[in-house]
């Protein structure tokens, strides 16, 4: 199978929500893409429950936490 990146022969680039950033193979696709931007919707838990309804489990501190540590990794 081709990546899009392969297929295009074109830079790539990801917008992601960040809230599998936790899961390593997540991050370890991520490496592929030229450019991977990270949004977050809001600056507290309660906004983002009511804007988001995320799962459990997802709260801001680990959507931070995780563009956090994607940034120490991706190159």
């Amino acid at each position: 199978l081709y990546t899009v990146k392969e297929y295009t022969g074109k830079p790539t680039m990801v917008l992601t929500n960040a809230t599998l950033l936790d899961d390593p193979r997540v991050v370890r696709d991520l490496q592929a893409a030229d450019h991977v931007a990270c949004k977050l919707d809001a600056a507290t838990d309660e906004v983002l429950r009511r804007m988001n309804r995320p799962v459990a489990g997802i709260s801001l501190a680990g959507i931070v936490d995780g563009i956090v540590g994607l940034r120490q990794r991706y190159e």
